[in-house]
């Protein structure tokens, strides 16, 4: 019996934290629509794995602060220098990478590297990245929830949230802060670009079905852990690569639902015309 194996046990648990992790920062990036910032931060915290696969360093540990003080110094210049936030995070996006590529074209073997933390490598998962992945949910889920009602108040409208004696500054910081962490800790698992598909798939179906965000966090949580469980299922099946696999069935799931809901739209508008 396969769940009988010590791996797949730590597979099972991994997901469970992914998913939930995945469920609540997920949902405030689509909802506030800043995924293209999701994939900035992603794609920096690459520089900072590059760096700790040359120095033999715990690449998650150094990708921390590396990614943390290499974000806000570039929004920084980009601010002084009066760039536009699109462009700001296209400059992170491409030269976060190709730190990481430079410093790991040093690195003996980097090829293996490159594609387990470019595409995730959840088989690979030890029972010290488990640990970091539950204290960072807790973490996760005690600052959303304090910060629940400033959260949604932004959401709706930030100007009239600022004129209420909401601290728009400070609950930004925190919250950009607290994604930024979570996306480098879920990379081990799912990579820097599963990274950007689980933390936008989920919610933009959801986003159309409810208007409860405690069950967006709910399904969010159920269709990430669904999606990502199928694609490691077909990866074993057929030999594949884990990561791919669960990127290709949440796209097929994503477009067959989108096919779906406008077949049924198409009909409606038909019926009543």
């Amino acid at each position: 019996m396969i769940l009988g194996y010590k791996f797949f046990q730590s597979i099972i648990i991994a997901l469970l934290l992914y998913s939930m992790l995945a469920s609540i920062i997920g949902t405030f990036i689509v909802l506030r629509r800043i995924t293209y910032i999701s994939g900035g931060i992603s794609h920096a915290a690459f520089g900072g794995i590059g760096i700790g696969l040359f120095l033999s360093l715990n690449p998650i540990l150094v990708t921390i602060p590396f990614t943390i003080v290499f974000v806000l110094t570039l929004f920084f210049l980009g601010k002084k220098l009066k760039i536009d936030d699109d462009s700001t995070i296209s400059m992170i996006w491409s030269l976060g990478m190709s730190i990481g590529i430079i410093f790991l074209s040093f690195t003996k073997g980097y090829s293996g590297y490159f594609l387990g933390y470019l595409f995730g490598n959840i088989l690979s998962i030890s029972n010290f990245d488990l640990k970091i992945l539950f204290i960072f949910l807790i973490i996760t889920i005690i600052i959303f929830f304090m910060f629940l009602k400033e959260l949604v108040f932004i959401l709706l409208d930030a100007e009239y949230a600022k004129i209420t004696g909401v601290n728009n500054n400070l609950v930004d910081t925190i919250f950009y802060f607290v994604i930024t962490l979570g996306i480098i800790i879920m990379i081990k698992i799912s990579g820097v670009i599963v990274n950007i598909v689980f933390l936008t798939i989920a919610p933009l179906i959801t986003k159309e079905l409810f208007t409860d965000l405690y069950k967006m966090f709910l399904f969010n949580f159920l269709f990430n852990l669904i999606l990502s469980f199928s694609g490691i299922l077909i990866s074993f099946i057929f030999d594949l690569p884990t990561g791919p696999c669960m990127i290709i069935v949440s796209f097929l799931v994503f477009l067959i639902y989108k096919i779906i809901k406008n077949s049924r739209q198409s009909v409606n508008y038909k019926s009543t015309s």
